[in-house]
């Protein structure tokens, strides 16, 4: 008995010890990777496409002389040029600090020779140096746009020009040095009837086209970017960020005094804070701030073209802009991202960095994401431990060395490299394949992805799209209803649908005559055996929807005045017209409901149930004071009778629904649309026979009605709102006593 005793002992310690190892595992992960699920909105664990890899801190290098670099003090930009040297904005240090390809210190920039021409025409070569860089763009051959924020003063520019100058420190320059740090030019005091009074060219980020367009994200601007020439001239601003203005506040605007305009907000777009360009002169911009009392999710991410439209490709369910909260993963981390930088990848490709959530979100040019890595440091390592296992604090900037990103952290004051695993390699490739359109090789990587993510949307998309253009069908069908990619499914079930007819058309033929014939034989049999209903049974009453649903106004005198109703029949109508509408929700072809096998059964029944029943009720208490006949038993059953549009018309939109593409899909809604509109029109012939009403006051009536209705459903929801506030008080003063005691 002991030795058993012992041993189930024994079992528990070890059960725990195992437990407390993994949650330990668990907890000590200093991230995890995650994909969005199209349909429940829920993030489900993913692999992870980049791993951590190393952090660069320039403390811990030296130059050629053996000094130390020293460490970064609030580091603002990062940037890998065409040779593969990634140059740090190191801007409280006033330099650049190069790294080499290998993370390896290839120089410091801190300042360039600058030939100054005094009041005599005398020239001067001076060290001139930076004042706050905020960026640094490098040209495809090696040339640098380096955007100093505050370094404009009178002391280095041209006697002649020190009057145009300001204030020392208030404006700043776009710096342009060839790769051997020899200047070119230095553009200043751009200046425009376009600009608004008193602007302040102050560059902060930069990004050159390949003809040699400038365009800059400049501090306190809000007209969106400014494009300048090649020669450095102002050409004009550039995607402006749309502003969401409310029509309640503009007309409260319209009649206030101007002490009371002074107190409200003034509606003014937002500033983009980062850019990027992409090979063929697209440009990426971002911005980080939304007003936060607005409906509408902001576009925190753009590509512009060369009219500064936004032709940004975005899928249905999910906008490319990071996310919300990612569920049981990032719950503490609610509300937008706040995209601080974008890069241009190769093959159509994008990677934005949240400093949110510190996270990178990678995604491919129809806006769907492939992957995000990264995370912000763990709140139960107080010493931030973690760090050093690939998490950040406060990132501000990345750039790509290949496939590997760099990520400058403001807070660590260094540079965190991310490489790919096997599951982010495997998606680089496909991409790649894909942009050479060798798609049998594509869908066998996408394949191998699919393996090892069967949540990944992005490959069960391109299988799809391997398949549609190998003119499988039913397979391609299968990878876009998975993903709910319902354009995609419709174009695959077009042709999939034409083949059909084509192989079968024959049958199909044989088949509809089959049925035309077997229908008439079946009414003639039932005429000849089974005998007509009497006007006052149950089967006589219940068929007399017919009568109503056709001839309204001598079908709802006669429903109720001459009894050919019954509470019984008329109860089998609406539950009848409730089954139709489950099965309307439930059966609805994946092209018009994709979220159908998800439908709430019960919920549906009770959307068409309610309504009449409601219905009923206001119409008995609007109409019991202003004179009508009907009674609260006749009003229900010319209110069940009245749904019987829905027992006809929604199987027949059922089968379009199922046989139908997206392109024909008005019928489907012309259907459901008719039944609608002729479900209502019988509810007011109803309200108006029952009681005995002329046209003019039944219309009135009915307005009545509707208003009373909405009251009603108001108060309801409010009703249960407090209901729910006290049951939440109750707990939490329970709760308080338990802990007081």
């Amino acid at each position: 008995m002991k030795s058993k005793t012992g041993r189930i002992c024994k079992l528990i310690i070890t059960l725990l010890f195992s437990v407390a190892i993994c949650s330990s595992t668990v907890i000590a992960e200093p991230y995890q990777s995650y994909v969005w699920d199209l349909q429940s909105g829920i993030y489900y664990l993913a692999p992870d496409a980049m791993q951590y890899s190393r952090s660069i801190n320039t403390k811990d290098l030296v130059d050629a002389a053996g000094q130390p670099v020293g460490a970064l003090s609030n580091p603002t930009n990062i940037e890998v040029g065409a040779d593969g040297l990634i140059y740090i904005t190191d801007t409280d240090n006033n330099r650049f600090v190069v790294l080499n390809p290998d993370f390896t210190l290839n120089k410091i920039i801190s300042s360039f020779k600058h030939t100054i021409t005094d009041a005599a025409g005398n020239q001067t070569v001076i060290d001139d140096v930076f004042n706050k860089p905020g960026s640094i763009f490098i040209d495809d051959d090696g040339s640098m746009y380096i955007c100093d924020t505050t370094g404009l003063t009178s002391a280095n520019v041209d006697a002649a020009d020190a009057s145009k100058v300001g204030a020392d420190n208030e404006a700043g320059r776009i710096i342009h040095l060839d790769r051997d740090l020899n200047l070119i030019r230095i553009i200043w005091g751009i200046t425009s009837p376009v600009l608004p009074d008193g602007f302040v060219f102050r560059p902060s980020k930069i990004a050159v086209d390949g003809a040699g367009r400038i365009f800059v994200v400049a501090a306190n601007f809000n007209m969106g970017l400014i494009e300048l020439s090649k020669t450095g001239e102002f050409v004009q601003t550039l995607g402006a960020p749309s502003v969401t203005v409310n029509l309640i506040d503009l007309m409260w605007r319209a009649i206030s005094t101007e002490a009371q305009k002074e107190q409200m907000t003034t509606y003014e777009s937002t500033e983009f804070n980062n850019l990027d360009i992409t090979e063929d002169g697209f440009i990426y911009v971002t911005l980080d701030t939304y007003d936060e009392s607005a409906n509408d999710r902001p576009d925190f991410l753009k590509k512009l073209n060369a009219k500064g439209g936004d032709v940004l490709k975005k899928m249905e369910t999910n906008d490319p802009f990071g996310d919300f909260a990612a569920v049981g993963i990032t719950s503490d981390y609610d509300g937008y991202a706040r995209l601080c930088d974008v890069t241009a990848l190769d093959n159509d490709m994008y990677a934005v960095l949240d400093r949110e959530r510190n996270r990178v979100f990678v995604y491919n040019g129809e806006g769907q994401n492939l992957f995000e890595f990264g995370s912000p440091p763990d709140d139960r390592d107080g010493m931030y431990v973690s760090y050093i296992n690939g998490t950040l604090n406060s990132p501000v900037s990345m750039d790509w060395l290949g496939d590997t990103c760099l990520v400058l952290d403001s807070a660590l004051q260094m540079v965190n490299v991310y490489t790919p695993t096997e599951y982010g390699a495997r998606i680089f490739e496909a991409t790649r394949l894909h942009a050479a359109n060798e798609y049998d090789k594509e869908s066998e990587v996408w394949q191998e992805v699919l393996v090892l993510n069967n949540n990944s949307a992005a490959a069960k998309d391109n299988l799809g799209q391997v398949a549609y253009r190998n003119e499988d069908w039913p397979t391609a069908m299968k990878y876009f209803k998975e993903i709910y990619n319902v354009d995609d499914y419709s174009k695959a079930y077009k042709y999939q649908r034409k083949m059909l007819i084509e192989e079968n058309f024959l049958y199909g033929v044989v088949g509809v005559v089959a049925l035309i014939v077997l229908l008439i034989v079946i009414k003639k049999l039932w005429k000849k055996f089974v005998p007509k209903a009497k006007e006052q049974s149950y089967w006589g009453r219940l068929g007399y929807c017919k009568t109503v649903i056709f001839r309204p106004l001598n079908g709802f005198w006669n429903l109720t005045k001459e009894g050919r109703g019954s509470v019984g029949a008329a109860t089998t109508i609406l539950i009848a017209a409730s089954l139709i509408s489950v099965l309307q929700a439930r059966f609805t072809g994946f092209i018009f409901d994709p979220d159908s096998e998800s439908t709430n059964l019960i919920m549906t029944m009770l959307t068409l149930i309610l309504p009449v029943l409601l219905f009923t009720v206001c119409s008995w208490a609007v109409t019991s004071l202003m004179s009508g006949e009907g009674t609260l038993k006749d009003l229900y059953i010319g209110a069940c009778y009245s749904t019987t549009p829905v027992i006809i018309l929604y199987p027949i939109a059922i089968v379009l629904s199922n046989i139908m593409v997206a392109e024909e899909g008005n019928l489907y809604q012309v259907f459901l649309t008719i039944a609608l509109i002729w479900v209502l029109l019988l509810l007011f012939s109803s309200c108006m026979r029952i009681n005995d009403y002329t046209l003019g006051k039944a219309i009135g009536v009915t307005i009545i009605i509707v208003v009373v209705m909405v009251l009603v459903v108001f108060l309801a929801i409010l009703f249960f709102a407090l209901i729910q506030q006290m049951i939440e008080f109750v707990q939490n003063l329970g709760i308080e006593l338990s802990n007081r005691a």
